[in-house]
Formats: C-alpha cells, sequence, structure tokens
C-alpha cells in the first residue's frame, strides 16, 4: 500500500516511467489507476511529519468542533492538532508517568475552561501569569508549558497545583505501599493472639497436656487427608475446635417471633387494614402449647373501628371518627365482641392485656364457645387449647362417731366469715368485665369505705356506651342510641349512706332489666312509663318529687 503527498492512496499494480522518472501505477480502493512519481510514493505507515490543514478542517477549529490535541489518522499514520493549528505526526509513545498524566489532565481542564471563557493564572515566585486564551498554554512530552512572548515556560511544583485546583483537578495519590514496621507489628499481634489461643485450647480441653493436644492435632490432619481434603494450621485446627456447635434447630414459631406463656403460645400481629370506611386491626393470636410446628385452629384478636354515623365521605375517615370495638375470631370464622363502642387506644389496650393473660381468655371464652359455638369448641378442644377436667374426687367418708358416743355440734362462723368474701369481691374487680349484682350489697357494706369505692353506675350496669354496645345483638339502633342517652343523666354514684346505695343499686338494677328487654324505641318508651309508675307509687304522697313519665 502507498500514498502520495497529495493523500492520493492504493496498492501498486504496476511500474513504468513518467517523463523519464520512474513511477508507480497505483489501484485505488475505486477501482480508479493513478501514475505516482516514485520520489512523491509514500509506503503505508510512513508519512510527513507535519501536515497542513484542509479547508473543511479550519472550518471546524472556527467553529469549535476541532480543537488543540485532537488526532487523526492518514494512510496508518496518526497526526495530533498542535497549538499553532498544524497536524504534527506522532510517534508511539510510551506510556505517562503518573505526574505526567496529571499535567496532561489538567492541561486539557484548563483548555476547556479557557474556551468556555473562563479566566485562570497561574503565580510562580517571580510573577503572576494571568490566563484567558488558550493558546497560552501547551502540553508537549509530558510536560505542561506557559507561552511568554513565544517562549514555552514549564510549570511546575505548586503553581501546577494551584492551576489544578482552579479546574477542579485534584492531584492522584501516591501508593507508597505498608509501611514496614506497621506491618511488622501487626504480625507480632497476630502470632501472640495465635499462640494465647493455643494455650486457652490445650488448658480447657487437655488439661495443660500439650503433647496430647498436638496428637489430636495430627489426628485431624490424617483424617482430612483419607477424606481428600487439605490439611489444617495448627491455629485452623484451634480455631475449628473452639467454634460453638450448632444448636438445635429454630422452630417456625420461634421464627415468627412467638411466646410461650401460661402453656400457650402467642403470636403477635399488628397487620391494619382498611375497607368501606372501616378499619381493621389484627392484633394477635393464641394457639395451644401442643401445637405443631404449623398454623393450627386459634383463637385470634381483632380491633376493629366503625364509623359512628353516615358522613358520605369517598376517603376513610380519621381514627377519631370510628367507633372501635374488641373482636374475637374463632377457627370457623365466627366472631365475638369483648368490648364495644371503645375509642381506639382503650379497644387496643383492652385487646392487648388479653392477649398478654392467654389463659384467662382462654378460660373466659371455654364456657361461650361450648353453649354459642359447639363446632368451634371441639375443635380447639381436640387441639388441646382447654385443659382437661380434673378428676372427679371421691367423696369423703363420714366422720367417725366421737369415742364416748357424744354428738357433734356447730361451734361458730366459718373460718373468715363475711371478710373472706370482701376479700374475694375486691379481687374480682380488678377482672375485666367485672360487674355488681344485688347479693353483693350485704357484702360491701362490711366496709364502708369499699362499697363507696366500689357501688357506682359503671360496676353495676357498665358505662353507657358499653351497655348500648351489648344491646345491638338484640334491639334496634334507636333502642342503644336512647340507652346511651338515658344511662348518661344517671349519677355516677350515690350518696354515701347505706340506704343511699341499696336504693342506688336496686334501681340501677330496675333500669337495666327494662332496658335490656326493649326492641324497638316503642318498647322503650312503654318500660319508661312503667318506671315511672313504679317509681310514684313506690314512695308515699309528698315524700319524693313526682315522675314524668317518659314521653
Amino acid at each position: 500500500m502507498y500514498s502520495d503527498t497529495a493523500g492520493v492512496a492504493g496498492t501498486i499494480t504496476g511500474q513504468g516511467t513518467l517523463g523519464g522518472a520512474p513511477a508507480y501505477e497505483v489501484t485505488t480502493a475505486s477501482g480508479d489507476k493513478r501514475v505516482i512519481p516514485a520520489d512523491q510514493a509514500i509506503p503505508y505507515g510512513q508519512g510527513p511529519d507535519t501536515r497542513e490543514l484542509s479547508p473543511e478542517e479550519a472550518r471546524l477549529i472556527e467553529s469549535g468542533r476541532l480543537r488543540v490535541g485532537d488526532t487523526k489518522t492518514v494512510f496508518g499514520v496518526t497526526y495530533r492538532l498542535n497549538e499553532n493549528h498544524r497536524w504534527e505526526r506522532v510517534d508511539e509513545e510510551a506510556p505517562l508517568d503518573p505526574e505526567a498524566a496529571y499535567r496532561q489532565q489538567v492541561f486539557q481542564a484548563a483548555q476547556r475552561a479557557l474556551e468556555a471563557g473562563k479566566k485562570l493564572g497561574v503565580r510562580t515566585h517571580l510573577r503572576y501569569w494571568p490566563l484567558d486564551r488558550p493558546e497560552q498554554l501547551a502540553f508537549r512530552n509530558g510536560q505542561l508549558y506557559l507561552i511568554d512572548r513565544g517562549q514555552a515556560v514549564a510549570i511546575a511544583g505548586l503553581t501546577l497545583d494551584d492551576l489544578a485546583g482552579q479546574v477542579g483537578v485534584s492531584r492522584p495519590k501516591r501508593d507508597e505501599g505498608p509501611d514496614p514496621a506497621i506491618e511488622a507489628e501487626r504480625q507480632r499481634q497476630a502470632e501472640a493472639q495465635a499462640d494465647k489461643r493455643w494455650r486457652d485450647f490445650v488448658d480447657k480441653r487437655f488439661g495443660g497436656d500439650q503433647e496430647a493436644a498436638l496428637a489430636a492435632y495430627e489426628e485431624n490432619n490424617r483424617q482430612r487427608v483419607m477424606a481428600d481434603q487439605s490439611p489444617l494450621s495448627l491455629d485452623e485446627f484451634v480455631q475449628q475446635a473452639a467454634a460453638p456447635s450448632p444448636g438445635p434447630a429454630e422452630s417456625p414459631w420461634e421464627r415468627l417471633g412467638a411466646t410461650r406463656q401460661d402453656g400457650f403460645i402467642v403470636l403477635k400481629d399488628g397487620r391494619e387494614v382498611t375497607y368501606n370506611h372501616r378499619k381493621r386491626i389484627e392484633v394477635g393470636s393464641v394457639y395451644p402449647s401442643g401445637a405443631p410446628d404449623s398454623f393450627s385452629p386459634a383463637i385470634k384478636l381483632r380491633v376493629e373501628g366503625e364509623p359512628k354515623f353516615e358522613n358520605g365521605k369517598k376517603s376513610p375517615p380519621k381514627a377519631s371518627d370510628l367507633a372501635w370495638r374488641v373482636v374475637c375470631v374463632f377457627p370457623s370464622g365466627q366472631e365475638l365482641t369483648v368490648s364495644a363502642a371503645l375509642p381506639r387506644k382503650d379497644a387496643l389496650g383492652k385487646a392487648e392485656r388479653l392477649l398478654e393473660n392467654p389463659k384467662l381468655l382462654v378460660g373466659k371464652l371455654e364456657p361461650v364457645l361450648a353453649k354459642d359455638f359447639p363446632k368451634d369448641h371441639q375443635a380447639l378442644a381436640d387441639a388441646g387449647m382447654f385443659a382437661p377436667p380434673a378428676p372427679a374426687t371421691p367423696p369423703a367418708p363420714e366422720p367417725a362417731p366421737p369415742a364416748n358416743g357424744g354428738e357433734y355440734r356447730d361451734v361458730g362462723e366459718k373460718i373468715g366469715g363475711a371478710r373472706k368474701d370482701l376479700a374475694a369481691l375486691q379481687a374480682r374487680a380488678k377482672e375485666e368485665g367485672f360487674r355488681l349484682s344485688l347479693t353483693d350489697l350485704e357484702t360491701l357494706e362490711q366496709d364502708p369505705a369499699i362499697a363507696r369505692r366500689l357501688l357506682t353506675r359503671d360496676n353495676l350496669v357498665g358505662k353507657p356506651l358499653e351497655f348500648a354496645a351489648e344491646l345491638r345483638a338484640n334491639s334496634s339502633a334507636g333502642v342503644g342510641f336512647m340507652a346511651t342517652k338515658i344511662l348518661s343523666r344517671v349519677e355516677s354514684s350515690p350518696a354515701d349512706t347505706p340506704q343511699a346505695r341499696r336504693a342506688f343499686a336496686l334501681g340501677l338494677h330496675r333500669l337495666g332489666e327494662a332496658l335490656r328487654g326493649a326492641k324497638d324505641v316503642q318498647g322503650l318508651k312503654g318500660a319508661m312509663r312503667e318506671l315511672a309508675a313504679e317509681y310514684n307509687g313506690f314512695y308515699k304522697a309528698g315524700s319524693a318529687p313526682q315522675c314524668a313519665p317518659f314521653v
């Protein structure tokens, strides 16, 4: 392959003369045949040291698309555009050392900044050099130069870093390798730790007998070689022997974060779902303690919030717009409301307390399940949820007659007496859903202070909202609404006298019976009329204010 100085390239296909001088016949890539004087023929890979710009290249420089440092290849020869806007030949160069590469990077960044119109400057120990044109800088043979009145002045030292800081180029860090002193100290510490591990291993496993420990090490490596495994170093053997053995596999219950309490498995949840303007929070589940490592019949606790009234909003209402209830869900999907008409915080608190005391929860639900949900009761019983019934105790033998043939006599009251009953009543008052009955009045009056504290409206019939929620199952919504209003008008506690407390308890008991017996609003009005008649006929004329019938 040959070309001429004008750049016409092709393959020599013949030789001859041109004007009496030797010449070559060259066939171009397009098939044209040209005659090139032999003295102008240039073999492939060779070329002049410099080339002039073509008119097209000059226009590219003016438009900024061709810049100093760009390269091109002509017939196997690479040329670079220099600062004088001439193509100069680029011979194969050895890779730049890191410092020269850093200077070239600074030069290229400074050229771009100056072409973009940014003014730069370099300060030396002699003067300050303001830079505002790209041709003020040059890069040759790995060195960066300033062009001052046509003379090249090399940039080195801090002045180069000064220019690099203005164009955002950082000097590369030198890899000086690790410090021999630090490496030696690190090696010494590693050997000391390995020696300490070996001494501790020998003392703990072999009672200080190093020969026995070395024999065990050799035997271990012999077995590894027989099993086609690579032998261990002494320190690797010690660390492998000291590694704790894997414990029993973690059960699915433990992976889920379940805990065992009072003979039950308690798995807490916390998922919250919003649907149809309602919210539902899954609080957790109670499983029998003998449940296998999989889900089995359980009692689930859930808190649900329902709108207190229809507000016509398309977006879900706020938590404050909802009335919350605590629900138990059984294996068949049947639900039982435990508490209703509560604020969100109170409902969640009650559900979490029940979940933390699974024995109390299951004990209260078992009779309800046996009566109203027999299929769920049977499924839970088969899974071991309920404790087996206590074996029947044989009847106590008849006491032998006195040796002297006399007779037995009652010498006093039962041990504990009314005080024991009062203590049991106080303990029962701490349980969820505590209610006083009329039979508790006599026991309470044994201690007026306890009677004054426990005998309240809420302990007799429940809070108005809770009482209204209980009525929903057997009556209309209007009855629940009116019952809430009626109970809210009742004083929370009576006057501090035994007579007032007894009258308060009797009146509230009768009011509760009337409200529970009403199926609709008309029935409720009729019950209120009967109560007014009873009230007006109970007292003598003038001894109490007249009660107007409820209309």
